[in-house]
């Protein structure tokens, strides 16, 4: 009830500084709130660091080094790839280099924690970060709001498992789903997709790039660390997940192959795509977790690429409506090539990687007796295939626009 209380005082909070904004017209948050929310943080981290046991970076909950490896180089090396393009903005976007970084930053740190404390102090910086750059952006007031609120409640739940867990991590039926539901939140399934739909496009430059195909992954490595330490190996209700990742997938498909936004339909994408992970993570078996592992390493490239991808288009149409868009494979070819690797990957075509990865994944269900959702997730994976076309033919193909006729190639911090 504490929790519920003090979650339903942040997002009153949130709905009073976006209510302020509007009035003001101020498109950021204010100085002086910035500093005592760091400050609150610094103070924190002090008395845990003062007072329990301190913060633990020995990498204890992760006991497999190639699986904390695994996550260390999925977390630095999307920040790093995404953080060129930070000196690349336009319109009403302005820096949100230093907020980026501090966001992975704290997510590269989060493989290493020992213990329950460290992983949800990390995890609460990281995402505090996250809705401070995609504040940045030309919507703000949408998009980091509806972030927070959803950040703050995926906060919330894994804190109170860590609460009721006591000794251990996560350990126990009631905590184990708390901290599940603030995974799927994370991830944006089950219907909470609404936050990533929002802030996506509302982010600026190429941190959709960075949310979609780095920071998503701490909700990856959440789960990995309930089956580990709850569930001995396997993640409990997974016929349960599985159908959850299964129609999030298909529903997100369906919204992707409608929208005729160039951000709003990766954004769709991602989250679909973030699906068959979860499918894998149900799964449990032998074939399960190595398709799961598969896939989070593929998603991380190809939507880190895409997202980049379509940074760069923006940046030099300042357009992301397909409807005005068209013809670019003439003015960005080298967008384009990269675009149509990652789309061909993702769409599950043979020989690039997302082919292994379905394969594998649609195996495990086989050999489980999981019929049903794996005829989910092979019309979901035919869906997407249409709309991965589209994406290619409504921006690169076709006719060129006469305002587009003279646009370059996008800067090299974007390719």
């Amino acid at each position: 009830m504490v929790t519920a209380g003090l979650f339903l005082e942040a997002v009153y909070l949130l709905r009073f500084w976006t209510g302020s904004v509007k009035k003001t017209g101020e498109r950021r948050f204010i100085p002086g709130n910035v500093l005592a929310i760091l400050l609150t943080l610094a103070g924190t981290a002090w008395m845990v660091y003062s007072f329990r046991s301190g913060i633990d970076l020995s990498g204890g909950l992760i006991h497999q080094p190639m699986l904390r490896n695994l996550f260390l180089a999925i977390f630095a090396g999307g920040t790093l790839l995404s953080l060129p393009g930070t000196w690349n903005r336009t319109g009403e976007e302005r820096s949100y280099r230093v907020w980026m970084i501090i966001s992975g930053g704290a997510l590269t740190l989060l493989p290493l924690a020992g213990n329950a404390l460290t992983f949800f102090i990390f995890w609460e910086i990281s995402a505090f970060a996250a809705v401070m750059a995609v504040s940045r952006g030309k919507d703000p007031i949408r998009g980091s709001f509806w972030y927070a609120v959803f950040a703050s409640a995926s906060g919330f739940l894994l804190l109170a498992s860590i609460v009721i867990s006591g000794e251990g991590f996560i350990a126990g039926p009631v905590p184990m789903a708390l901290a599940a539901a603030a995974a799927l939140i994370k991830m944006g399934q089950m219907g909470s997709h609404l936050w990533n739909v929002k802030a996506y496009p509302a982010a600026p430059a190429t941190l959709p790039a960075y949310l979609s195909g780095t920071a998503s992954k701490a909700a990856v490595l959440l789960l990995v660390l309930i089956a580990i330490h709850g569930g001995g190996g396997q993640l409990p209700w997974g016929r349960l997940l599985a159908w959850a990742g299964a129609l999030t997938a298909l529903a997100m498909a369906a919204k992707a192959a409608l929208s005729s936004d160039y951000k709003k339909v990766l954004a769709f994408a991602s989250v679909s795509q973030l699906g068959y992970i979860l499918i894998g993570l149900g799964l449990a078996s032998i074939t399960g977790w190595t398709a799961a592992v598969y896939h989070t390493f593929h998603h991380f490239l190809f939507k880190t690429v895409l997202f980049l991808g379509a940074a760069g288009v923006i940046f030099r149409t300042g357009i992301s409506d397909y409807n005005r868009l068209g013809g670019l494979i003439r003015r960005m070819p080298i967008t384009f090539m990269f675009t149509l690797i990652s789309v061909i990957a993702f769409a599950g075509v043979p020989p690039l990687a997302g082919f292994g990865g379905k394969w594998l994944l649609y195996n495990g269900l086989i050999e489980t007796g999981w019929l049903p959702v794996a005829l989910v997730a092979m019309f979901a994976s035919v869906i997407a295939f249409l709309y991965a076309f589209r994406l290619l033919y409504a921006v690169f193909l076709g006719q060129l626009a006469p305002d587009h006729a003279t646009i370059r190639e996008a800067p090299v911090s974007y390719t």
